[in-house]
């Protein structure tokens, strides 16, 4: 679902205590949006900038990195744990000191757009137990939670009624209009054949597509197939759009030469 990268960045440090150590995004890179088999991957590139305040000294410790596909409890996420040795190395440094600064960065990626919460543990020398400090960042998340989801208009399909045979593909048509920009649109076959068809909108606010889509060697003869069209934006609101009509596959026992397909349901 998500990937994530670390590496060592730049470091600046005099070897002075610190108490208190505050993380921040010093910068973000991305999102970058690629594809791969038809499906749309983003990925991003965090910058962050430790400061260390007050006087002791601490020691980095364990880190927890949870990346969630959208805002909310449900929403599908991954967490990945970085040990002390691992941190270590992020920071490039073990410790961190007063008034000292140090800075990193990593690359986080998944296909679809997602939020991160990443929390550093440190120990100081001057106090008992690990302490915490966390930071957030998005990869193409940020929009409006009063948003309105996807609108799809003018889906069409041709043919949309009679009988089709293995080796001609259904040529769907359809235009999605999002606010905060698209993420994804697909068509989805079901009843008589089970396929998705996927596409990568990389943000745009508009999109007006004519697909062929082809028909798996699964599908069964004499069952009415179902054609759907769906969108997901920025923020991942969704919307379908069932398009009306009467497709059955030709087959054994079905005569190809009727005109008009009866629903079996």
């Amino acid at each position: 679902m998500f990937a994530l990268g670390v590496a060592a960045c730049r470091d600046s440090a005099s070897p002075l205590p610190a108490l208190l150590v505050a993380v921040s995004v010093s910068g973000m890179e991305g999102p970058v949006i690629g594809e791969a088999n038809g499906f749309p991957l983003i990925e991003c590139t965090v910058n962050l900038e430790a400061l260390a305040i007050g006087s002791g000294r601490a020691t980095w410790e364990d880190a927890t990195f949870v990346l969630t596909a959208a805002s909310g409890p449900s929403s599908p996420a991954d967490t990945v744990r970085l040990v002390m040795g691992d941190v270590a190395t992020l920071w490039s440094a073990a410790e961190i000191g007063a008034g000292e600064t140090q800075r990193t960065g990593f690359q986080a990626g998944g296909d679809f757009p997602f939020e991160g919460v990443v929390t550093f543990g440190y120990r100081s020398s001057a106090a008992t137990g690990v302490r915490t400090t966390e930071v957030d960042f998005d990869c193409g998340t940020r929009t409006s939670s009063t948003a309105s989801p996807p609108v799809i208009s003018a889906a069409s399909a041709t043919p949309n009624s009679g009988f089709i045979v293995f080796g001609q593909a259904l040529d769907v048509s359809y235009t999605v209009e999002s606010p905060v920009g698209l993420w994804q649109t697909a068509i989805t076959l079901s009843g008589g054949c089970e396929s998705r068809l996927s596409r990568s909108e990389r943000f745009v606010t508009t999109a007006t597509r004519r697909v062929a889509v082809p028909l798996p060697a699964s599908c069964r003869s004499g069952e009415r197939i179902r054609i759907t069209v769906h969108a997901y934006d920025a923020g991942l609101r969704s919307a379908t759009h069932e398009i009306p009509s009467q497709i059955v596959l030709a087959g054994a026992g079905v005569r190809p030469s009727e005109t008009v397909a009866r629903d079996p349901n």
